[in-house]
């Protein structure tokens, strides 16, 4: 299996009205985040795969912008400390008494 984690992601969006006015956002921080596990099947020698870690989820613009009608934009996403996790083999060995 595979995976992504990041210590942290921050978002930046922005409000965009019907007539293309932009508003400022506000970011959006989630922490420790982990990307969907993605299970490795080795063929012919090798192992190919395609890990993402996820935005956060976009706010409402009932929230963040000056009208409820506006829509939000992501304008920027930062990854910190991205760490990738690979495990392609795991045995149980049981007991080992040397």
């Amino acid at each position: 299996m595979a995976f992504l984690t990041a210590e942290s992601v921050s978002a930046t969006f922005e409000c965009v009205n019907k007539g293309g006015n932009v508003a400022p956002g506000h970011p959006a921080f989630e922490s420790a985040v982990q990307g969907p596990t993605q299970h490795i099947t080795p063929h012919q020698g090798q192992i190919t795969f395609s890990v993402t870690i996820p935005p956060p989820p976009t706010p409402s613009p009932k929230t963040e912008c000056p009208n409820g009608n506006w829509k939000v934009h992501l304008l920027s996403l930062t990854f910190t400390n991205v760490v990738l996790h690979v495990d392609v083999l795991t045995k149980d060995l049981g007991t080992i008494d040397p």
